[in-house]
């Protein structure tokens, strides 16, 4: 008998995920002694100053993006090893810039988990690339999935501005080539490849994919965190495409399974199971989105009209305190401090 591939067996994907898990939980380093419980805050404390120095080379990475999808609508038989390389070598480059910073709470601090994981992505992603498991071409792709671009333009877009530890919505034309958050973050380079590997899905390599998906949906409800601050809640709808686009491309697998389980059924004249039930799923991951979206524009446009705003949160450990301006001028936005 044909030994199973160590892929097909049981335990070896939760084996993956489990170590996946262990490694985001990896301490991170401080130059100042850390309360394990500010973990959080040192994370949050990085992002927000990480890429700062690298804002003028953002340009990059968005017209490579651009690049690499005129590559597969007309050279698709190169464009899948060229794709896994860019994969390989962004993965590297966000772990060389986004995962430490000299910040003014802790001093140097480094994400080691994140550091970690984006070395081991890059890893994946240069092999698939050597090894050619990637084949990408727009022909074929089911209609349906394109609709996921909607979350991936977001994220490219990175329609933010931050004013001090306040995430304020930012839809400027020219942050759609320009901004750094798309090409530098993890959270926010992640969800375009999973849309791209999406698209292509069935002639993508199952590990590098999975392993991918996987690692988003941690960091995705990791990010959670951003919603619990009014002063940084768009930021938490800003990390909704990584958490969606990662759990659906984590079912997909599972709805192929089924798919292939069933009793065989003409393409041309009916559906697969996946076909059927997936569109369904995008857009109800899609009309969340909208929810969400609404229900945050709808949340600024009540507290900015108020007299009385309390415009930052403090950490739970601090005393809060309300600040009232009977007058505030638009965007001006002040922390509360202890």
């Amino acid at each position: 008998m044909k030994p199973l591939n160590l892929s097909s067996r049981k335990w070896f994907y939760p084996l993956i995920y489990f170590l996946l898990i262990i490694i985001s939980f990896l301490p991170v380093v401080t130059q100042v002694p850390l309360d394990p419980r500010n973990t959080q805050d040192v994370i949050q404390n990085i992002l927000m100053v990480a890429i700062n120095p690298y804002q003028a080379w953002g340009w990059i990475f968005h017209v490579a993006t651009l690049g690499l999808v005129l590559l597969i609508a007309f050279k698709p038989n190169i464009a899948g090893r060229v794709l896994a390389l860019y994969m390989g070598i962004n993965y590297l480059v966000i772990g060389a810039l986004q995962t430490s910073a000299f910040t003014k709470k802790y001093g140097f601090a480094l994400q080691t988990g994140l550091l970690v994981a984006c070395v081991l992505l890059s890893l994946i992603w240069l092999v698939v690339a050597y090894q050619d498991r990637l084949k990408a071409s727009f022909k074929d792709v089911p209609a349906w999935r394109y609709l996921l671009g909607f979350l991936a333009l977001l994220v490219f877009w990175s329609p933010f501005r931050a004013e001090g530890m306040v995430i304020l919505p930012d839809f400027s034309p020219l942050k759609l080539l320009t901004d750094a958050g798309y090409g530098m973050t993890y959270c926010f380079t992640t969800p375009v490849f999973l849309f791209l590997l999406i698209l292509f899905y069935a002639n993508v390599d199952g590990f590098a994919f999975r392993v991918t998906a996987f690692n988003g949906l941690l960091y995705g409800i990791f990010n959670l965190i951003w919603w619990f601050n009014p002063a940084t809640r768009w930021m938490g709808v800003l990390h909704l495409p990584l958490l969606l686009l990662s759990i659906l491309a984590l079912l997909l697998p599972v709805f192929q399974r089924k798919a292939q389980k069933a009793e065989p059924i003409p393409v041309e004249t009916s559906q697969r199971p996946s076909d059927k039930l997936l569109p369904l799923l995008v857009i109800a991951i899609l009309l969340l989105e909208l929810a969400m979206l609404g229900g945050w524009f709808a949340y600024r446009i009540r507290v900015g009209s108020s007299p009385y705003q309390v415009m930052a949160v403090p950490p739970s450990n601090a005393s809060f305190e309300l600040v009232i301006n009977s007058n505030p001028p638009p965007g001006d936005f002040t922390q509360i401090v202890n």
